[in-house]
């Protein structure tokens, strides 16, 4: 094993500083998954604590150390004492940093593995791939419209990418996604064809999906037949992709859902085009294999989106935006608990914005709603008093400073400091000039 990277002191250190500090396990678990722990012990330990959190249960030393005298790791007392707590972030990052490695060695060995096996490598159809005349292309009646599965969104094989800021109900919108689908009901007034749906969720405990599954099943009087759900928290993403690869040999999907996409970034830089590009192109790999729609989930960069254009709103690489046939942004709207959703479709006719208002445990559309009135930043300030006021005050007079400040007040409430400033902008506009003490309007500027 020599030749496989992994480091037994970092591993051991990370277990053992969570048996000293539980509470560090609350801040850190979230980076690791078991899959990142190389050895037997570590690994199934940590398990062991992300099943006591998914219960509930709050991570107490005398119930943990019984874990570890168990799994043959080493006394508890030899694990807290090769452990320094404050280095816990050093020690997750090599182990994160050696589990990424494994990864890239098994990625290698597997392409090694196809090249060996491949009857058509370097034969002039490398993969099975090769190009054909444009005019055989046109004239093959045998390509057909593949299968509409959401109406003017998605076909069965293309990719849906919901963005939205963090905690705005995008898993809930996905297993709605998934109900709808697996009954052949309306998604978000979108008619949908039924089929088989596989949710593959990262990021909730199986408690809690399924609380959420009955929830909005109940609200629709809708069932679950038709949908298997894999949860995959605490497993690696290509742990996860065998799986899913192995379900849909077993069993023929209409819809693979993925939530959220950030999981399979582990070991990868999401403001990397290559990382995100590999990432992508492999779930593309996902729905050709499988002949499945893809729904996956993906968060915005932090801070209010409202002034960026609707593909640019997503955190990390501009792949991320590009590479979906259907793109729904959800982005905070005025009024409280409600998001304008804008489509971006590629191969269907362009669908207007449309508004969703959050009715627990639903998203339902809000026809009564202008998606254009997105939620401004905090603190951002929307001006009370424009150049266009003065302008439409002075008219056609010439009036005195003191006579515009008077009347400006006496018409919009407008101070002394407001109306100053305002003319002074008015007249590096060229709006209002100044002749010896007296201001005119050059030109009317309409009043907002």
């Amino acid at each position: 094993m020599s030749d496989i990277p992994y480091s037994l002191e970092a591993e051991q250190a990370i277990i053992g500083s969570f048996l000293l500090d539980p509470q560090l396990f609350n801040r850190h678990a979230s980076a690791l998954s078991a899959d990142d722990f190389f050895t037997p012990g570590p690994r199934s330990v940590f398990l062991s604590m992300v099943e006591l959190v998914g219960r509930g249960e709050v991570l107490r030393l005398e119930t943990l150390m019984p874990m570890v005298e168990t799994e043959d790791y080493g006394t508890a007392a030899d694990a807290m004492n090769h452990s320094v707590p404050a280095m816990i972030e050093s020690d997750i990052e090599t182990v994160k940093r050696d589990s990424a490695r494994r990864r890239r060695l098994h990625d290698i060995d597997r392409e090694r593995e196809q090249i060996i096996t491949d009857p058509n490598f370097l034969t002039g159809k490398p993969g099975g791939l090769s190009a054909r005349d444009a005019i055989d292309l046109v004239n093959d009646e045998t390509i057909t419209e593949p299968p509409i599965l959401v109406s003017g969104m998605l076909h069965k094989g293309s990719t849906l990418l919901l963005g939205a800021s963090s905690k705005s109900y995008k898993s809930w919108g996905l297993i709605d996604l998934a109900v709808s689908v697996a009954n052949g009901a309306d998604w978000w007034s979108l008619p949908c064809v039924k089929g088989h749906v596989l949710f593959v969720d990262f990021e909730l405990t199986p408690h809690f999906w399924r609380k959420r599954a009955i929830e909005i099943a109940q609200a629709r009087a809708l069932d679950l037949n038709g949908i298997r759900i894999l949860n995959c928290r605490g497993h690696s993403s290509e742990n996860a992709l065998r799986t899913i690869e192995k379900e849909s040999k077993a069993q023929a999907f209409d819809l693979i859902v993925i939530d959220p996409l950030y999981s399979f970034l582990a070991g990868k830089d999401e403001n990397s085009a290559g990382d995100v590009g590999a990432v992508m192109r492999r779930l593309a790999m996902l729905a050709e294999s499988t002949g499945a729609a893809l729904a996956i989930s993906h968060h915005f960069s932090k801070g209010n989106q409202s002034a960026k254009e609707a593909i640019d709103r997503f955190s990390g690489s501009g792949v991320f935006a590009r590479f979906p046939d259907a793109l729904l942004t959800m982005t905070k709207h005025e009024e409280d608990d409600a998001f304008s959703v804008d489509p971006t479709i590629r191969n269907f006719a362009p669908m207007n914005p449309f508004v969703l208002r959050w009715q627990h445990p639903l998203m339902e559309r809000a026809d009564d709603l202008d998606p254009a009135k997105l939620k401004k930043p905090a603190g951002a300030y929307e001006a009370k008093y424009s150049v266009g006021q003065i302008v439409e005050m002075l008219g056609m007079e010439s009036l005195s400073f003191g006579q515009i400040v008077a009347k400006a007040k006496d018409s919009f409430g407008m101070s002394k400091a407001t109306t100053s400033r305002l003319l002074k902008q008015g007249e590096d506009a060229g709006a209002i000039e100044k002749l010896n003490l007296f201001y005119r309007a050059v030109s009317r500027v309409s009043r907002p």
